[in-house]
């Protein structure tokens, strides 16, 4: 067993805080054969924790894809946590659309601690501009978290081409934001046409 692989097992095994800091490329990089494939069988356990999908990435691509596709095809909606970073990693992997498409329809699925992070990895993967006005506005119709609520409203904007680099724009892209988030529904698809005739 080589230094490298206890120094692995140490951060595996830890707890709290240092457990939290997850992992870096040390942990990896001296390992044997022998010691990725317990590294990644490890792993793959705890799939669905923070950053893990990236690890079993850079440890065997072909065998992490397999393992993220069965995760997903045993995966029951409402029940089984972690599923929006196996789509994302599958994504990212594959740039299959098919993935993105499932990590937004599946958005009403997510446990509540998933939903805000969830929002951010579908937003920075950049979905087509349509599809994400049409997932941004029914979160806008349907969340109950403010904070999810919010951010939905914020990246409606900025997906319409809103800014907010000066101090006037920051004024007015605020006071939409507000708009936004407290309207009713009425009230609220008249400003959605209204603002989308801005980047039409």
């Amino acid at each position: 067993m080589t230094a490298t692989f206890d120094h692995f097992l140490k951060q595996y095994n830890s707890t709290g805080s240092q457990k939290a800091d997850g992992y870096n490329e040390s942990h990896f990089d001296s390992l044997n054969d022998a010691e990725k494939a317990k590294a990644f069988d490890l792993l793959e356990q705890e799939l669905i924790a923070p950053g893990v999908t990236e690890w079993l990435m850079y440890l065997d691509q072909t065998k992490a894809i397999d393992a993220f596709k069965q995760y997903i095809s045993s995966a029951t909606p409402g029940t089984s946590a972690g599923t929006h970073r196996v789509y994302n990693a599958l994504y990212k992997a594959t740039g299959d659309q098919e993935y993105l498409d499932k990590m937004i329809e599946n958005y009403s699925h997510y446990l509540d601690w998933e939903r805000e992070e969830a929002l951010w990895l579908i937003r920075n993967n950049s979905p087509k501009p349509k599809a994400a006005n049409t997932f941004y506005r029914n979160l806008l119709e349907a969340e109950y978290d403010p904070k999810v609520k919010s951010l939905a409203a914020d990246f409606y904007l900025r997906n319409n081409g809103y800014t907010c680099n000066s101090k006037n724009e920051s004024k007015a892209f605020f006071e939409l934001k507000n708009k936004l988030t407290s309207l009713g529904i009425d009230d609220r698809d008249t400003l959605f046409s209204d603002l989308e005739s801005f980047q039409a």
